[in-house]
């Protein structure tokens, strides 16, 4: 338990000012293995595009990416998202997927607020062109993320 903990303290991230746990899973252990290195690798620089190398960042998401996805439009997109998993995790391949698990640190516990399994990258596709439409939509000047959004609801 101890030790399957330790590994997903590095798949711990947040969104809209909640903490979640990115558990991925494939039946692949070469695909998993990899998108588990970029993990490692993003979460090591602490998403600090400026101090990332981005030939090193390519090599990591090459063979995780769909074909159709164009890696220089996603290494900008990662400088204008604060989300930068779930801007790499909505091109992937659908052959790997993940479970999210919202946590919430009370005291010296923590408590499960959600639990979403199997989610696949087209999901998170469907919710990123989903608040690209809204906020296209509704003409917004402002920065439209899912931190406004929770606070709206």
């Amino acid at each position: 338990m101890r030790i399957a903990r330790r590994k997903l303290e590095k798949a711990k991230f947040k969104i809209g000012g909640l903490e979640y746990l990115l558990i991925p899973e494939s039946l692949n252990r070469e695909t998993l293995e990899r998108f588990k290195d970029l993990m490692e690798f993003l979460k090591e620089n602490e998403f600090k595009l400026s101090d990332i190398d981005k030939v090193e960042l390519e090599l990591h998401i090459k063979h995780l990416l769909r074909e159709d996805v164009d890696t220089e439009r996603i290494l900008k997109e990662l400088e204008d998202d604060p989300n930068k998993l779930l801007v790499i995790f909505k091109e992937l391949k659908d052959i790997i997927w993940a479970h999210f698990l919202f946590i919430k640190k009370e005291q010296s516990r923590e408590s499960v607020k959600l639990y979403i399994n199997e989610v696949f990258p087209s999901r998170v596709l469907e919710m990123f062109k989903a608040k690209k439409y809204v906020k296209n939509l509704l003409d917004i000047d402002i920065w439209f993320d899912f931190k406004n959004y929770r606070k709206f609801l």
